[in-house]
């Protein structure tokens, strides 16, 4: 079995939760979602929804 970088699992679980927020405006979109597990923007904690929106977004953004 491969060796987990525990930075890769706590980045993994906290968008995670911020996939299921009970505020729909504060979720990521899935290509947010892509885009924070491969490193191209950061795992974002605790934001407001602005944070996300913010982003740019394209083609199959949401769901």
């Amino acid at each position: 079995m491969k060796d987990l970088d525990l930075h890769d699992v706590f980045k993994a679980m906290i968008t995670a939760a911020r996939c299921i927020d009970v505020r729909p405006a504060s979720r990521p979109t899935m290509t947010q979602v892509v885009s924070i597990l491969q490193g191209e923007h950061p795992c974002v904690l605790w934001s407001s929804p602005a944070s996300f929106s913010s982003w740019s977004t394209g083609p199959g953004d949401g769901l």
